[in-house]
């Protein structure tokens, strides 16, 4: 493997680890509003969510 290989692997990794975790952020921040009461078809609209993903958080 060459340098170049093992930097864009690295980077790559740690783009989707990135990732996973801004998807479990956002998830939490969907919980909250939902278990503050916030209307669930407002938090869809706002995080991307769907209704049913919401209720099932």
């Amino acid at each position: 493997m060459t340098y170049e290989f093992d930097l864009h692997e690295s980077r790559e990794e740690g783009r989707k680890e990135a990732e996973a975790k801004a998807l479990e952020e956002k998830k939490a921040m969907a919980r909250g509003f939902r278990d503050d009461g916030f209307p669930l078809e407002a938090i869809s609209k706002r995080t991307g969510f769907t209704v049913e993903e919401i209720k099932a958080l």
